[in-house]
Order: C-alpha cells, then structure tokens, then sequence
C-alpha cells in the first residue's frame, strides 16, 4: 500500500527530483526508494517556501541555504553509530502545553508555516526506513553507505527547517545528531587515502566536506539559542495505558532532553568552530592538490563551488563566536 503521503498533488514533485538526480542506487529496495522519494518531496517544499522568503523580504530570507542539495551521492559501506540522547530527561505532562479558553483563538498560520510543517514530516518520516535498513543491514552492504550518506542529508535539513523557522535549540539538536554518521562517513574514506587502497576522489571531499559544514551549522545554532538558558527540546512519547474493561489509550507526554546547560554554550559552539577551521584547512590543502594535479577530474569543479559555500559557512561562525566572546 502507498504511503499517504503519495496522494499528495505535490508528491509529484519530488518525484521529478528524484528522476532528475539519478534515484539513488538502481538496485535500491522499494522502501528506500519510497523513503527517498518523501525526503525529495520535502526538501523541494522547503526550497520553495525559502525562494518565497527571498521574494517577499521576509526576516528568515537570508537565514540559511538549504543544506541538502538535490543530488543524490552513493557511498562504501561502514560504521556509523545511532545518534544518542544528552543530558537530562525530565518528564512533563503534555496537559501543562494545553491552550486554555482564555487564551482566545489560535493564532492564524500561514501557508509557509503549513508548508515547513509539512516538509517536516516528510523529511522525519523518511528518516524511519533509512534508518533501519542502515542499523539492520549487513557490514559489507553495499547499500549501507549510500544508506548513511542519506541520514546525514535527512537530518541536516530537518535542523536546517527548524533554523529557518527560528527554532534553534531542535536545529542544534538535528546536526549533532547527523555528526556521528557525516563522521563515520569521513573517516572511512580517509582511511582508504591513508592506506593507499583508493586515489583521491571528489567522494573524499564530499565526505569531509559535509562533516565540516555540520561543525560550523552546530556553533551557529548554538550561539543562535538565548543567552543563560540551557538548550534542551521536549520530545512528545506515548505511552499506552491499560485498565480492566477499557480500551488502550495513549497518555502523551512530553520529555524535555538537555542539549547543553547555559554554562557551557560558548565552549560547545567553540570547540565545533575549531573543529570546522582545522578541517576546513585540510580540505581546501586536498582540494588545491587534486586541482593543481594531471589531468582533470570529473565533477572537481562542482565540488569547488560547494567548498566556497562551506568556506562561508566556517568563516561566518568563526565571526559570530568572536562576537558573542566579546559581547
């Protein structure tokens, strides 16, 4: 049965991404396909309502390119480890978010809101399969890295939703989470440079590249998040409830999971800036020797545009946290 997503007029949307960049792996199983089909339809949701910010001026217009661009790139297989919870966890009632009747109507959304939400459960509900297949799968998959390079592609554009709709704390939580697998991905390509198994290729820096966008993006949501508050986000959890001659019911409630206590907020984002400078500094040295090398390499050019982008990204951070140290 088709997801329900898939009845949506614009599915047909991602669809036309997904023809346009390849699909993926032609030997991928029907539900990754599906599940890159979703994340398709939702990142082009989400371009469209950045390029209706840009049109209109809104305060978000120049908040963040979408990270994840429509290509879809294969990888080898590997490790890779689940992303953990941080911190504390706290139980709070869902009832305690509840509207009261004096606070008079909702609050009107507007169709971008509709949209981000919208492109949000897509891009979360495609994360599901990926997932499992990734942990569930065998090591010398085949499909396992290309599998892995998609969690990170996920997961950064979830954070960088909730960044362009202000929510910075849920944006730091999303890219922290995605490190683990962008550095998996890393560190297996350099060690097959290392070992001298593979010549360089564009895959080596698309690798490091994308580890080293996820630093500078984390100390930018970071140093985005209120001073002296701790950054935490409530995540929603349903228990079921059983009880003699009643049906099974959900009690939802909401856990509030610690991200970074106030107190260390500059030290967090400082060490990722640093993190981000040095690999920058090695990936550009990487870059300018396959550039200046014999012969030319596809796609070489490509990536270079896309390493200028990631040079804006580390500088930028590196400006903001000196701003905030000075503050």
């Amino acid at each position: 049965m088709a997801p329900p997503i898939a009845s949506h007029p614009r599915f047909k949307l991602g669809r036309v991404l997904m023809a346009g960049s390849g699909g993926g792996p032609e030997e991928a199983i029907d539900s990754l396909d599906a599940a890159l089909a979703e994340y398709e339809y939702g990142n082009a949701l989400f371009r469209a309502v950045v390029r209706r910010d840009e049109d209109d001026g809104g305060e978000n217009a120049d908040s963040k390119k979408p990270a994840a661009d429509p290509s879809v790139e294969d990888g080898g297989h590997g490790g890779g480890k689940k992303p953990a919870a941080v911190g504390d966890r706290t139980e709070e009632p869902a009832s305690k978010k509840a509207r009261t009747d004096d606070e008079g109507p909702p609050p009107a959304t507007s169709p971008g809101d509709e949209d981000l939400a919208l492109c949000l459960r897509a891009m979360e509900s495609s994360l599901c399969p990926v997932m499992e297949y990734y942990h569930g799968g065998e090591e010398d998959d085949s499909l396992r890295g290309w599998a892995r390079n998609q969690i990170v592609r996920a997961m950064t554009s979830v954070g960088d939703v909730h960044s362009h709709g202000g929510r910075h704390g849920e944006a730091a939580d999303w890219y922290v989470r995605a490190r683990p697998y962008a550095e998996a991905s890393w560190e297996e390509r350099r060690g097959r440079l290392e070992g001298g198994a593979a010549p360089p290729a564009v895959e080596d820096l698309k690798a490091q590249r994308r580890l080293v966008e996820l630093d500078a993006v984390v100390c930018e949501a970071m140093l985005s998040c209120p001073r002296g508050e701790d950054i935490a986000v409530l995540d929603d959890d349903d228990e079921e409830e059983y009880g003699e001659g009643r049906t099974d019911t959900a009690a939802s409630t909401q856990t509030r999971r610690l991200i970074c206590r106030a107190g260390d907020r500059l030290d967090f984002a400082a060490g990722h800036c640093e993190s981000a400078r040095l690999g920058m500094e090695e990936l550009i040295a990487r870059y300018g020797r396959m550039k200046g090398g014999a012969g030319s390499v596809e796609g070489l050019d490509d990536e270079g545009k896309d390493i200028g982008y990631a040079v804006m990204l580390v500088v930028g951070a590196g400006n903001r946290l000196e701003e905030e140290r000075s503050a």
